[in-house]
């Protein structure tokens, strides 16, 4: 887990918090010996602007463990609202992260 902030235009900013985010599988092997089984490890995202212009005060995005930004479509954890917002947000946290 970590956080960090990034500048956002129209004199916003976000507060993002990250961690690590596993989706786990169960046959009835595993079941039986109460292991399970880690079939992805993704880093997630909240994002939290502030001050709030649009409806959307948070976002959920994930990031696949190669570095390639998933779509709603791939997981139902993830929340995203107008595009170009979320394209914003990408971008200042992929900056932020090639900083480092």
């Amino acid at each position: 887990m970590g956080q960090f902030r990034i500048d956002l235009p129209n004199n916003q900013y976000a507060d993002v918090r990250w961690g690590s985010v596993r989706k786990k599988q169960l046959d009835i092997l595993q079941l039986l010996r109460l292991k399970k089984n880690i079939i992805e490890k993704n880093v997630g995202y909240i994002v939290r602007v502030r001050p709030v212009l649009g409806d959307i005060p948070e976002y959920h995005l994930m990031k696949s463990k190669e570095g390639e930004w998933l779509r709603k479509a791939d997981c139902d954890w993830i929340r995203e609202g107008d595009g170009t917002m979320i394209t914003v947000i990408r971008q200042a946290i992929d900056e932020f992260e090639n900083k480092e």
